[in-house]
């Protein structure tokens, strides 16, 4: 597939609007496209909102957490399995990912495992959400950091702050 220089096109894969075949395609035209990766650093300069993955399974939890994570001006992108939380993540490029590990498909580790083999999303951080259980197995699979449940708002935002070596955010 080619790729044309056209108005809208570094917007539409910044916005996770290009998908499959031509999604990849930008991505490699990007490597050689100066112009391309310029503009791609502009439109991202432009938006400082993270895009936070959220994987829970917990509804209530999930609607809290996309809450929390909006009110700290940032965009909640939630998944009720590991299964969706892969998709929406090779569709939306995260900036952060928070993972619970008791996830209905396929679990948090695997879902870790999964995403950290996957070219393009390697280097998302994670932060395995976890009641206490198989936080090491998290770790060793790739989360960068572990929040145990329950948490505060506080905790939540400093974890992520942590793994991004902010702060806060």
């Amino acid at each position: 597939m080619s790729i044309e220089h056209r108005e809208g096109l570094v917007e539409d894969y910044f916005a996770g609007v290009l998908q499959g075949s031509e999604r990849e395609a930008f991505e490699r035209h990007l490597e050689g496209c100066a112009i391309c990766r310029q503009r791609l650093a502009e439109v991202k300069a432009l938006d400082s909102r993270l895009r936070i993955l959220i994987a829970e399974d917990n509804a209530d939890l999930l609607d809290i957490l996309s809450l929390i994570i909006e009110g700290m001006g940032h965009v909640a992108l939630c998944a009720r399995d590991g299964l969706e939380a892969l998709r929406l993540a090779e569709e939306r490029d995260p900036d952060v990912g928070l993972l619970d590990i008791d996830l209905p498909g396929i679990d948090g580790v695997e879902l870790t495992r999964r995403l950290k083999s996957t070219p393009h999303l390697r280097e998302i951080p994670l932060v395995a959400m976890t009641g206490g259980i198989r936080g090491e197995e998290a770790v060793k699979a790739g989360c960068s950091a572990l929040l145990e449940k329950p948490f505060t708002s506080r905790q939540l935002e400093a974890a992520i702050g942590g793994i991004l070596g902010k702060g806060g955010v």
